[in-house]
């Protein structure tokens, strides 16, 4: 459940995203602030990740199949490298491709790429979509701990342009006391 391990790292997104927490859970509102507040954070997050995987483990094949019955044609996937600001290891890029490769035209993938690798960061999204089919770059600012403006965005969206793939730009209220609330502010991708 390495989505959940990335999405509940901030103590606050515990509290704050209760209602889903709890539903992906299956858990009533008593119980899951039992397990919140009875327990460390890294603890509640241990806790309740395996309470995800058994109320709502679906596979590929499940979701598919959930899209099809719903009329739904194809879905957005990506996977976030947020490693150097949370140390939550990320779904592997290769993991996310293998998904679209068994469903073809169904996912179209983006590369949630950490820009604080450097150079490292180019060569993986230039990997992504040149040899495992990525559509575009997932940027996720406040997850990053860097506005979406920064200069270690710069490289990503300029090899963007080269390959002719979009970059889709998370900008919403973030909730994480971490990072300020700016990070994500939609006013940012007009100077991108």
């Amino acid at each position: 459940m390495q989505w959940f391990q990335t999405i509940s790292a901030s103590e606050s997104y515990l509290k704050v995203f209760w209602k889903g927490f709890a539903y992906w859970a299956g858990l009533t509102k008593e119980e899951y602030f039992t397990v919140v507040n009875g327990n460390t954070h890294e603890r509640a997050r241990a806790i309740l990740a395996d309470h995800v995987a058994s109320a709502r483990a679906t596979s590929a094949a499940e979701f598919v199949a959930k899209m099809d019955a719903s009329g739904i044609e194809a879905a957005v996937i990506h996977n976030s490298d947020c490693s150097t600001t949370l140390g939550v290891p990320h779904l592997s890029y290769e993991h996310t491709a293998e998904i679209a490769r068994r469903f073809p035209g169904r996912f179209l993938m983006l590369a949630g790429i950490d820009p604080l690798q450097g150079g490292k960061s180019v060569d993986t999204l230039r990997r992504c979509v040149r040899e495992l089919g990525y559509a575009g770059l997932l940027v996720v600012p406040f997850r990053n701990g860097v506005p979406a403006d920064h200069d270690v965005f710069k490289p990503l969206y300029a090899l963007c342009q080269e390959l002719g793939v979009p970059a889709w730009i998370h900008s919403t209220n973030n909730w994480d006391p971490r990072y300020p609330l700016d990070f994500s502010h939609p006013r940012i991708v007009d100077r991108v």
